[in-house]
């Protein structure tokens, strides 16, 4: 047990001396410009109305349309600005994005987005057996190619290996009372269905000293739900359009001291260099 617990502390401190010499090196690099926060829409494509086996016309129950709103907060990091052209930076834009929706949960035991006044709608003469409001977590990790032009105007294309995370909100309704829908929540991360790689292209422009707008549309597919042969290919694909802000906080740019910065040397306190 000893030899164990020291074993541990041995590989901890490894870890956190690489950590202090390898900081240093790599914070460089690393520029904070803004805290972003903004509001979207997105459409969720639902192929499960029309041409399933055994089922003729619309499937009530199933929204044909679901567009839900999600509201952002993250951070925007310039990275490989020096690797690239001088007007192209390589930025990072984490984010949490949050929304609301109702799914229903089928006999079949499929699960697809509903609304609460049709979540007790028909499949096949079939009642579902249930519809619940599931807050959607999503965490995109757009890596983007940003062209910077003069006054601050931008061109961005990105692509994120996105996290989809469901979790259950509350509002449950059940066709029975003693109905089980733990189906429906584990259907969400059955077969890696949680993640959704996107696509993204924006435009940014600023607005004052103190913030920038950016205009976003983002393309994403559920690759486990474009791959299932009863339905179409772009069941489960995701499209939005939304608006973001970009906070420049007095703090933007602590990771990174501006090349004019370290050019030029303080009169006051540094002497010239020697010839």
């Amino acid at each position: 047990m000893n030899r164990l617990r020291s074993t541990r502390i041995g590989a901890l401190s490894t870890l956190l001396l690489l950590a202090a010499v390898c900081f240093p090196r790599v914070a460089p690099a690393l520029g904070l410009e803004a805290i972003e926060s903004g509001i979207s829409q997105a459409w969720t494509g639902n192929a499960y109305l029309t041409g399933l086996p055994g089922v003729e016309g619309t499937i009530t129950g199933s929204e044909a349309m679901p567009i839900d709103g999600f509201w952002s907060v993250g951070a925007r990091v310039a990275l490989l600005d020096e690797l690239l052209s001088s007007n192209a930076v390589l930025s990072f834009t984490p984010a949490l994005e949050f929304g609301l929706g109702y799914y229903v949960l089928f006999e079949s035991g499929r699960v697809v987005p509903t609304q609460i006044e049709t979540a007790t709608g028909a499949e096949d003469n079939q009642l579902g057996r249930g519809a619940a409001r599931i807050l959607t977590i999503r965490l995109p990790l757009m890596i983007a190619y940003e062209l910077r032009f003069a006054g601050g105007h931008t061109i961005l294309m990105g692509l994120s290996p996105t996290g989809v995370f469901r979790v259950p909100a509350g509002h449950v309704e059940r066709r029975d009372d003693d109905d089980d829908l733990s189906d429906l929540y584990g259907h969400f991360y059955r077969g890696a269905r949680f993640l959704m790689p996107e696509v993204g292209l924006g435009y940014r422009f600023p607005v004052s000293d103190f913030f920038d707008v950016t205009i976003r549309a983002d393309v994403g597919a559920s690759i486990v739900d474009m791959m299932d042969p009863d339905l179409a290919v772009w069941n489960g694909m995701r499209a939005a359009l939304g608006v973001r802000l970009g906070f420049r906080l007095p703090f933007a740019g602590l990771l990174r001291e501006r090349e004019s910065v370290l050019r030029v040397p303080n009169e006051r306190t540094e002497p010239p260099a020697a010839e």
